[in-house]
C-alpha cells in the first residue's frame, strides 16, 4: 500500500477519534496504528493499541503500549511509548514523541510488504518552525537451515518516514536499501539517525506526528525494527516565548 493511500486511512481514523482514550481508568493520550500486510485482505486495519494489549503510565505524560496482532500470513508485537507534551517541549520538556519497536515474523512463502502507521494526535501546536531528530534500527533473523533472510525498502519506498501531520518530513533508508543475514539462523543488524546530537529544522506541528515503518521480509523470517521520533519548538518559537517572558517580568516590576 502506497504512503498516501496508508495516511488517508490514518486520516480517516483519526476524525473518527477526538481527544484523548480512556484505558482502565487512564485518560491516555490520541494514539493510533495502521498495520498493513500486503498478503493479508483483510488489511489495512486502524486501531487504538490499547485494545489489543496493555497501556502503561510512565509517569510525566509518557504512555507506553504493548500489545500483538496475529494472522494467517504473519505475527507482529509492538512496544511503543509516547508523549503529547502539551507544552510542546516550552517548559524544557522532550517536546512529543514516539519511541517505537517491533517485531515481525513473515508466515508465508514468499516476500510480504509490512507497514505500520504510529500516529500520535492532540499535541499542542508548534510554530512557525520545529527542530527534528529520528533514528531506525533493525534486525533481520533467518528462521531456516537454508537460504538468507532479507529485510529492504520496497520499490520509490523507505524503511522509515517521520511525518507531521500525516505529511512526509525525513526518510530513512531509502530503496534500494535492503540488510542480508546469510546462512543457517544468522542475524545482522543495522541503525542510522538524524537530528543527533543537533536536531534539524522542519515545519510547523498543526495537530500531529507520525511514525511509518515500511518494509519488505523474505518468507518464513523475522524482523525487528524500532524507530524514534521527535519535534521541539524551532528558533522562532523559542524566540517568542522569550519575549513573552520578558514583557511578563516587565508587567510584574511596573
Amino acid at each position: 500500500m502506497s504512503a498516501k493511500m496508508f495516511t488517508g486511512v490514518a486520516a480517516a481514523a483519526i476524525a473518527l477519534t477526538v481527544g484523548s482514550s480512556a484505558f482502565a481508568g487512564l485518560t491516555t493520550p490520541s494514539f493510533l496504528m495502521t498495520w498493513d500486510a500486503s498478503l493479508d485482505a483483510s488489511d489495512p486495519f486502524a486501531y487504538d493499541p490499547g485494545d489489543f494489549g496493555d497501556v502503561i503510565d510512565q509517569g510525566l505524560g509518557t504512555f507506553q503500549y504493548l500489545g500483538s496482532l496475529s494472522g494467517s500470513t504473519y505475527d507482529v508485537d509492538w512496544d511503543v511509548s509516547v508523549n503529547d507534551d502539551t507544552f510542546g517541549g516550552l517548559t524544557g520538556g522532550d517536546g512529543p514523541f514516539i519511541n517505537a519497536a517491533i517485531t515481525v515474523t513473515n508466515n508465508s512463502d514468499e516476500f510480504q510488504s509490512f507497514s505500520l502507521l504510529m500516529t500520535l494526535g492532540g499535541v499542542s501546536p508548534i510554530g512557525p518552525s520545529s527542530l527534528m531528530a529520528g533514528s531506525v534500527g533493525a534486525t533481520v533473523t533467518n528462521n531456516q537451515v537454508d537460504g538468507d533472510a532479507t529485510l529492504r525498502a520496497g520499490a520509490g519506498g523507505s524503511v522509515y518516514s517521520g511525518l507531521i501531520d500525516l505529511a512526509s518530513v525525513a526518510t530513512l533508508w531509502d530503496d534500494p536499501y535492503s540488510l542480508v543475514a546469510t546462512g543457517p539462523f544468522a542475524t545482522a543488524s543495522d541503525d542510522t539517525s538524524f537530528g543527533d546530537p543537533v536536531k534539524v529544522p522542519g515545519p510547523a506541528v498543526t495537530d500531529s506526528i507520525s511514525i511509518l515503518l515500511e518494509f519488505e521480509l523474505s518468507p518464513r523470517d523475522s524482523a525487528s525494527v524500532s524507530g524514534t521520533f521527535s519535534v521541539v519548538p524551532g528558533p522562532g518559537a523559542l524566540s517568542l516565548l522569550a519575549v513573552f517572558g520578558l514583557a511578563g517580568r516587565r508587567r510584574r516590576r511596573a
